[in-house]
């Protein structure tokens, strides 16, 4: 191998060395980028009483994460959620005649590039298949960040994704009518097709005389020549 050839070799290696580490490195800052609430385990199953920990992330360099509440979505009727202790934190439940519509963590604080784990214990509803949170998020700078995103239609990542929790095993109830079939008696015959059905009766009937004269005739011929 000459030297030449060895130098381009090398050349190509380090081309391709270059190429590798821009690749991973796309790969990795965009995963950095895109950290968001998320909510553990990604299901439960229906009527079973499970504890849900949303993971909060903080996303700012220069404010810090003051308070985080959880709104549950408004299809659902949950009528107890305990929520866990986060050192630091105190937490508050507020509900309706419904049951529990968000439960609120404060006092604490979450700063860097760090993130905290909240969690909620209460039994999965039967009723839907999958359960839409919105989690507001306060910076101690007074910004609101609002996870309330659902995914766009083209298949891309929300900006702030809503979190979402899978209930498996629910009933859900769909309406469906049954379908209408119409049936229609016969028509009676009208008195214009019992006239038109008589005429063409006596039509038949008299060209079969007609025939039948024409034939007699013939017969008398061909008896006379005989």
């Amino acid at each position: 191998m000459t030297a030449h050839r060895f130098r381009s070799r090398q050349s190509i290696v380090k081309r391709l060395a270059i190429v590798l580490a821009f690749a991973t490195a796309g790969a990795w800052f965009p995963t950095m980028a895109s950290a968001h609430v998320s909510v553990q385990p990604p299901f439960v199953a229906a009527g079973s009483t499970s504890d849900v920990v949303f993971t909060v992330p903080n996303e700012r360099n220069n404010a810090a994460t003051t308070a985080i509440e959880v709104v549950f979505p408004e299809d659902v009727d949950i009528a107890k959620v305990n929520a866990g202790t986060v050192s630091g934190w105190s937490s508050s439940v507020e509900s309706d005649g419904d049951g529990v519509t968000s439960v609120a963590w404060e006092g604490g604080e979450l700063s860097g590039e760090t993130s905290e784990a909240f969690t909620l214990t209460f039994t999965a509803p039967t009723t839907v298949d999958e359960m839409k949170f919105s989690v507001l998020q306060t910076y101690s700078d007074g910004e609101i960040v609002r996870w309330i995103d659902s995914a766009p239609s083209d298949g891309s990542e929300a900006e702030h994704p809503a979190p979402l929790l899978a209930v498996s095993g629910a009933t859900t109830t769909t309406t469906t009518e049954a379908p209408t079939t119409t049936t229609s008696a016969p028509l009676a015959p009208s008195a214009n097709d019992e006239k038109g059905g008589t005429g063409i009766g006596f039509y038949f009937l008299g060209f079969g005389a007609l025939v039948l004269v024409l034939v007699l005739a013939r017969a008398k011929v061909i008896a006379k020549r005989q």
